[in-house]
């Protein structure tokens, strides 16, 4: 091989490198993306369960009071719409887990592949594709995060409940109205961030069938 034909391997090659680190870092960043967004779930979960403890300590502070059911009233009321804007804030960050996913899994990963010196060989990123290849069914359903919303909306669907049927609070036009209003908002946003959990952790094919692995 001539000395110019060498230079200009070594220059390809050295651009493969380049590339190559290039990707990984861009991978890198998508991954530190999506561990970011996950946390922020976790606090949305957080801030619901501390919307929560302060409802009760205000419940609770006027228990003795012949205004406590008054105030068991508004917070009913009301309750659902901080719930919701937490939710949907939920959703939100699922959208943008979604987001660098697909990149890493439709952009990067292919592009890796291309650098690749062995022609042949299993993928090198499969995660992305197909996350829960060795999960049942029930598995692939029971790893979305469709047990955290419920977690989030369940007390504020109760006490909306307790509001709209119970006998206790007083007769009010505008009160049922805003209870059945931001009950709804709270239903669409949490139907939302079901189906985005539950959509993106379903993606590929299950290799595990009834929790038993195909016989080889």
């Amino acid at each position: 091989m001539g000395k110019k034909a060498k230079r200009t391997a070594d220059l390809l090659q050295q651009n493969g490198e380049l590339d190559g680190i290039v990707l990984l870092a861009e991978l890198e960043f998508a991954w530190s993306l999506i561990k970011t967004y996950r946390e922020f779930q976790m606090q949305a979960v957080g801030l619901t369960i501390a919307l929560y403890a302060a409802v009760l300590g205000l419940i609770g502070a006027t228990i003795n009071s012949s205004r406590v059911l008054d105030v068991a009233s508004y917070c009913t009321a009301l309750l659902p719409l901080p719930t919701a804007v937490l939710v949907l804030a939920f959703a939100v960050m699922e959208i943008r887990i979604r987001r660098a996913s697909r990149h890493n899994q439709n952009t990067i990963a292919p592009k890796l592949e291309a650098l690749r010196t062995r022609a042949s060989g299993p993928p090198l990123l499969e995660w992305e594709s197909n996350p829960g290849r060795w999960l049942s069914a029930f598995e692939r359903r029971m790893a979305s995060s469709t047990v955290f919303v419920i977690a989030m909306i369940a007390p504020a669907l109760g006490g909306a409940g307790w509001h709209l049927f119970s006998k206790a609070i007083l007769a009010s036009v505008w009160r049922p109205i805003t209870t059945s209003i931001t009950t709804t908002l709270l239903l669409l946003a949490a139907v939302l961030a079901c189906a985005l959990s539950i959509g993106h952790e379903s993606r590929g094919e299950p290799v595990v069938h009834h929790g038993r692995r195909p016989a080889a």
